[in-house]
């Protein structure tokens, strides 16, 4: 399992960070995980596997993970794919997703692609994503407006990625004993009081612990994260005794044979 992070800030972008969304590529399928920034000349610049391509998930309608959707599909169009994409949305989320791509004129197109639409319902430890050499796993967490987590596992080790959330009892079962979770971390301590539906430096490093995970990749920064990456860092070890690897755009590193590999 390999991961990319093609973005790891928040709502706000920065010179060097854009809005979060992530990679996840196996040896026959890969699933781009929330669509922000220009998610096609990443694909080309982290050379990553476009052909392998097969679904990509919308863990809710806020406007930075969402908005680049409609122009990675006109890309691949114009690419000249034929193969079809699954594509899964968050399902409060689902009916103005459809009705943006389809006033983009990118559905039912002759000259297009198939697009399998999927919705994700609120339900504990969903089961979205079966194939041959990996599953997918939702749960509902909580944040501003209805959003989902993601675990996803090649049947030896697991990612579980948090999307928006602010902490609640529950996230940590679903996250337990993963090899690397990534979590929102928006603010930090020094600088913010805890936030309704996002997670702070602190209450990252305590949910880590609980779910005893090996390694942390804090991501989804206000600008202010990179102000003092050590002391946010410094905030978070005072909770959680793992590994925790700040990452930046372009980050990546592979899951395999039960270790982690920067690519």
């Amino acid at each position: 399992m390999n991961i990319t992070f093609l973005g790891t800030a928040g709502a706000i972008p920065t010179a060097n960070r854009t809005n979060t969304s992530l990679w996840v590529e196996f040896e026959k399928t890969a699933i781009l995980i929330d669509c922000a920034g220009d998610i096609f000349q990443k694909i080309k610049k982290y050379r990553l596997s476009e052909d392998k391509l097969d679904h990509v998930i919308i863990t809710h309608g806020h406007i930075d993970h969402t908005y680049a959707l409609p122009a990675l599909l006109e890309a691949l169009r114009l690419q000249g794919r034929k193969k079809q994409l699954h594509l899964s949305i968050c399902e409060s989320a689902f009916k103005k997703q459809y009705q943006i791509l389809d006033l983009c004129n990118l559905l039912q197109r002759e000259d297009g692609f198939p697009i399998i639409f999927h919705t994700i319902p609120l339900i504990d430890n969903y089961h979205l994503i079966s194939g041959c050499d990996m599953d997918c796993f939702t749960y509902p967490v909580h944040h501003l407006i209805p959003n989902v987590a993601l675990r996803v596992t090649n049947g030896f080790m697991s990612m579980t990625y948090s999307s928006d959330t602010e902490p609640f009892e529950g996230f940590a079962a679903f996250a337990m004993n993963s090899d690397v979770l990534i979590h929102e971390c928006l603010v930090a301590k020094w600088f913010s009081e805890p936030l309704t539906g996002h997670s702070r430096t602190d209450q990252v490093g305590k949910i880590a612990q609980k779910a005893k995970v090996k390694t942390l990749y804090p991501v989804h920064f206000s600008p202010r994260v990179d102000e003092n990456l050590q002391q946010f860092q410094d905030e978070i070890a005072q909770e959680y005794t793992g590994t925790i690897v700040i990452p930046y755009d372009g980050l990546q590193f592979r899951l395999k044979d039960d270790k982690i590999e920067k690519i």
